[in-house]
Parts: C-alpha cells; sequence; structure tokens
C-alpha cells in the first residue's frame, strides 16, 4: 500500500518519505517481559544461610515473590527489533526514533496523581539492555 507521498522514479514505487517517531518504552517492556522467567521459587529452608543470603542478593532477586528471575536478553532484542520493524511497515514508513524516559519527568510535577494507581512492579530484567540495542539500531534517545 502506497500514500500520496511516495515518489514515483521509472515506474517503481519508492519508499514514504516519512519517520516514524516512536515512544518506545512499551515496546521495550513488552519485549523484556515476555522473555523472562522465574527460574527458581526460594523454599528458604533448602538452602543453608549463606546460600540463602547470596541468592537474595542476586540480581533477579525479587522479594514478594521470593524468587529469582532470569531472562533471555538476546531472545527480548530481537523481539523489539521486530516490533519497531512492523511499526515501520505498518505505517508506511522508511525509518523510525525512538524516544525512551527514565526515571522521574515532567509529568509527576504537573499532576501529582500521575501514576498513582500503579502498584510497585518490579522491573523486567534486562529493560535497560533492550534500550540500549534498540538505540543501536535506530536513532533517538533516552
Amino acid at each position: 500500500m502506497t500514500n500520496l507521498e511516495d515518489l514515483e522514479e521509472g515506474g517503481e514505487v519508492l519508499p514514504s518519505n516519512k519517520i516514524a517517531l516512536i515512544d518506545a518504552d512499551t515496546i521495550a517492556y513488552a519485549a523484556a517481559s515476555t522473555s523472562e522467567y522465574c527460574e527458581d521459587m526460594l523454599d528458604d529452608s533448602m538452602y543453608l544461610p549463606e546460600e540463602l543470603k547470596e541468592l537474595k542478593e542476586s540480581e533477579g532477586y525479587w522479594e514478594p515473590d521470593n524468587a529469582i528471575w532470569t531472562t533471555d536478553v538476546e531472545a527480548a532484542i530481537t523481539k523489539a527489533l521486530g516490533s519497531v520493524e512492523e511499526l515501520i511497515a505498518e505505517t508506511d514508513t522508511y525509518s523510525a526514533e525512538l524516544y525512551f524516559t527514565t526515571g522521574r519527568n515532567f509529568r509527576f510535577d504537573v499532576y501529582d496523581m500521575y501514576k498513582a494507581n500503579r502498584v510497585v512492579l518490579r522491573y523486567p530484567l534486562g529493560l535497560k539492555e533492550i534500550k540500549e540495542a534498540l538505540l543501536d539500531h535506530y536513532p533517538g534517545m533516552i
């Protein structure tokens, strides 16, 4: 499918001259979330105190679950890149610029109830690496 802004040269339809501007936080989060899994539900009675301490200090430990989470970062990056490519194809654009937020943003200062209804969630593992990989492939910024 082409749009009115497509260019024709020698009977060949060239790609659109548009760029998709993408708020890519959801893409990275979804890819990270669907690429992680619970490696171990800890039963404290099964470990020596030193072992348990080491497990609970690991990157993937989440206290509310008392579990160790892990992720396949490469699979998550592949999913995220595929999602961006799908958006480029669906929007009939030739490329994309990706934008991410991190930490506190101006919206919290404008409206103090911004995201107030969200419960405390564990961010999926690999999220930072996925954002960095996406920015290695597409222009944009965090």
